[in-house]
């Protein structure tokens, strides 16, 4: 079963999200915050990361950039998902190492599944 690390400060659509990746047959690990969102990552018990960019303690920018650097890390895939729809953010994730960018307001649940799926059927 593939572990998928969900970072969203927003409890509501942590859970939402959570529950749509385990109905699709996905383990789930969460975190609230960039700092515990950085441990878990370091743990390196995950096979894609969710990873929201407006965190509290450590912002999604910095914690992309340092496990990129991580030559442990750094392949494993991180899918974006932000409210912040702009062109350089988006271009900023992807060149820091992000393999998607959804935009949340514009994703529904099953789409969300979808694109994690993507990245295991390819695989």
């Amino acid at each position: 079963m593939h572990k998928i690390l969900i970072v969203e400060d927003e409890t509501s659509l942590r859970e939402i999200y959570s529950e749509v990746l385990k109905d699709a047959g996905y383990g789930v690990i969460e975190a609230g915050d960039g700092e515990t969102a950085e441990t878990l990552i370091k743990s390196g018990d995950w096979d894609l990361l969710l990873l929201d960019i407006m965190l509290p303690k450590l912002d999604g920018m910095t914690v992309l950039k340092e496990k990129s650097q991580n030559q442990m890390l750094k392949d494993k895939p991180v899918i974006v998902i932000s409210n912040l729809d702009n062109e350089d953010i988006i271009k900023q994730c992807m060149e820091g190492g992000a393999s998607g960018y959804l935009v949340k307001s514009n994703i529904s649940p099953q789409e969300l599944v979808d694109n994690v799926n993507k990245h295991f059927t390819n695989a």
